[in-house]
């Protein structure tokens, strides 16, 4: 994938719609979220609903988890993990990760006045049933995004977790322009600091900056990031030693993309799954509808992310956007949650879980 994206026949469709979280009265978004299994095989999903009449990013909104005992095939009512604090203005954005003593992590955006946005913390002791107070993992302010289901553990047992400082403008308040930085903890999340360098994008002016980073781990221990940009393709960077320093962010050669988020995750197979907005050469979508953000391709590399030799298509509704794909493997199938439009007229206002067998990646 190295040129414009074809939609064409020969590119085989996949995947199957098991839940859609549509918006609705008083609930006028349900946003990204992240996956975990179960002690019990239960698999667990937080997103974030949104409430009152409001879909913006700043509006008032609550975590909430949901539950599937049949690898996804149907799902629990919504149960509110976390509502907002009073005085802050929204929680969104959601990670989860298995803690080495056995704790479940749940990251998440906390967005304050003064457009500061803090990735957070808490953990449960029990399945997801109570959580901890959550604290944060960064300094306690600047506008730092780190994506849903971005928050990664090293062979190692390192944590990183993405996060994409925002510029101010004069006025305080955060511009396009971003710069990638990383976090890291050593002992389990409990205390975090900062890698020894970060990213900006090698241009001079630029209207987007390195925005929405995300890191995998490869077989030898390189760590892989990319970033998506407005230039019409996602930025890539490695560390050879985990996380501390990092490579100039140069352009993909596999992964055009929309301005638009992309996720990778390792299959249990060994590939590496890619999900992503590539251009495409030509759909007469209205950008309006979609904010350019279709059509929505799975790509899978056997070497190693040296090349992507698989390409298969999960959405293309040219007046319909998805992205925010949250990635679980599973042996004999991959589920993946990701916002659509769903019934509503505001892009990526709702949010789908599609299941993917495995004979269909073959």
């Amino acid at each position: 994938m190295n040129h414009n994206f074809h939609l064409e026949s020969r590119i085989q469709k996949i995947g199957r719609e098991v839940l859609l979280l549509d918006a609705g009265e008083d609930n006028p978004r349900n946003s990204e979220g992240a996956f975990l299994e179960l002690k019990d095989g239960r698999i667990l999903f937080v997103y974030t609903r949104f409430f009152g009449d409001s879909w913006s990013d700043f509006a008032s909104a609550a975590l909430v988890a949901i539950t599937s005992d049949n690898k996804g095939e149907t799902w629990s009512e919504g149960r509110i993990v976390l509502k907002k604090h009073p005085e802050d203005t929204n929680i969104m954005s959601v990670s989860l990760l298995r803690m080495k003593n056995g704790d479940i992590g749940l990251f998440f955006l906390r967005k304050t006045p003064n457009y500061n946005c803090l990735p957070c913390m808490m953990r449960s002791f029990d399945e997801g049933e109570t959580w901890t107070e959550p604290k944060l993992c960064l300094p306690d302010h600047g506008y730092y995004v780190t994506n849903n289901d971005r928050v990664v553990r090293l062979s190692n047992g390192r944590l990183i977790l993405p996060a994409n400082l925002h510029v101010r403008n004069e006025n305080g308040e955060p511009t396009d322009v971003a710069t990638a930085h990383f976090f890291l903890s050593d002992d389990d999340g409990e205390t975090w600091r900062e890698a020894q360098t970060h990213l900006e994008l090698p241009y001079a002016h630029t209207w987007s900056g390195l925005q929405e980073s995300g890191v995998v781990e490869l077989r030898d221990g390189t760590v892989q990031g990319w970033a998506r940009t407005g230039l019409g393709r996602q930025y890539l960077f490695a560390s050879h030693d985990g996380g501390e320093t990092w490579s100039a962010p140069e352009p993909s050669w596999y992964f055009t993309s929309a301005w638009a988020p992309m996720s990778i995750k390792r299959l249990l197979d060994g590939r590496l799954m890619a999900v992503l907005n590539p251009i495409p050469e030509y759909t007469g979508q209205e950008q309006y509808q979609s904010w350019g953000r279709t059509p929505l391709a799975c790509l899978l590399s056997s070497d190693d992310g040296k090349t992507y030799d698989q390409t298969f298509l999960l959405e293309d509704d040219p007046n319909h956007g998805f992205c925010y794909t949250a990635i679980l493997p599973l042996a004999d199938r991959v589920l993946l949650a990701y916002c659509c439009n769903g019934s509503g007229e505001v892009p990526l206002c709702s949010t789908k879980i599609k299941v993917v067998m495995m004979e269909e990646l073959a």
